[in-house]
């Protein structure tokens, strides 16, 4: 976090984990308003996009069985940016593949927390907010205004050791990775990831760098690069693939 006067932090649960604010404003009642139609928002978003409310968009989407059900716009713009990561990707990212029962089931868990951040910013930028960073559950950042945040990329399987520092200025960051008693299932095959144990990715919103962040780690490293050669707008990091401890870094990080 920036060491200066007028730095806020704010928080809230939702989405099962704890999303942040930290905004650079003069005035703090103003900046706690602001935060707090942010979270307004995100709570709307979990009764959308929670498979377990009975009534939400995508619980209803599940029940429905291919037919038409009337969503919200965030929600259609959600499966929109779904749809174009799983085409992008040759579909290692999928929302419609359920992990444990291997059926088609439409699931957000990969791209729900970037993308609600996504709208938490345009609040804020409704508020004329232009300096904050905002976090769902420290695994997807985003930060906006024109100096950069500093942002550690961690490994979780090794003691949330740093792999990188980097200044997060306009973008998102997003990453994945594997520690014990926890899987990500390739839905191309159905079988879980072996070997990869993170990925980042760094992009310029939070949905498609959460949901790259889950294709990266199935995808192979000629994949990968192939990936990010098709798109310059994206950076990423892999480490342990392939059984291979250091990480391998594509695109621009500087």
């Amino acid at each position: 976090m920036r060491d200066e006067a007028g730095l806020y932090r704010f928080s809230a649960k939702g989405m099962a984990t704890i999303f942040e604010i930290l905004i650079c404003h003069e005035d703090r009642r103003y900046a706690h308003q602001a935060a707090d139609a942010a979270f307004g928002i995100l709570e709307r978003l979990e009764q959308d996009w929670s498979r377990f409310i009975c009534n939400s968009d995508i619980a209803q989407l599940n029940a429905a069985k291919g037919e038409m059900v009337p969503v919200s716009i965030e929600t259609q713009e959600c499966l929109e940016v779904a749809e174009a990561v799983r085409r992008e990707t040759g579909g290692a990212f999928d929302i419609n593949y359920e992990k444990k029962y291997r059926t088609p089931f439409f699931d957000l868990g990969g791209i729900g927390k970037g993308a609600a951040l996504d709208y938490m910013v345009e609040v804020l930028a409704d508020w004329e907010i232009g300096d904050a960073m905002l976090h769902g559950g420290q695994s997807t950042v985003l930060a906006t205004g024109e100096r950069g945040w500093p942002v550690n990329l961690s490994f979780p399987a090794a003691g949330n050791r740093v792999v990188r520092q980097i200044d997060l200025c306009k973008a998102a960051l997003s990453s994945s990775g594997l520690v014990q008693g926890e899987h990500i299932i390739d839905p191309r095959t159905g079988e879980a990831v072996r070997g990869q144990r993170g990925a980042w990715v760094r992009t310029d919103c939070g949905a498609r760098a959460d949901a790259l962040s889950t294709a990266f780690m199935v995808m192979t490293r000629t994949e990968i690069e192939a990936y990010c050669l098709g798109h310059p707008d994206v950076a990423v990091g892999v480490a342990g693939l392939d059984g291979e401890e250091e990480v391998c870094w594509f695109g621009e990080w500087s």
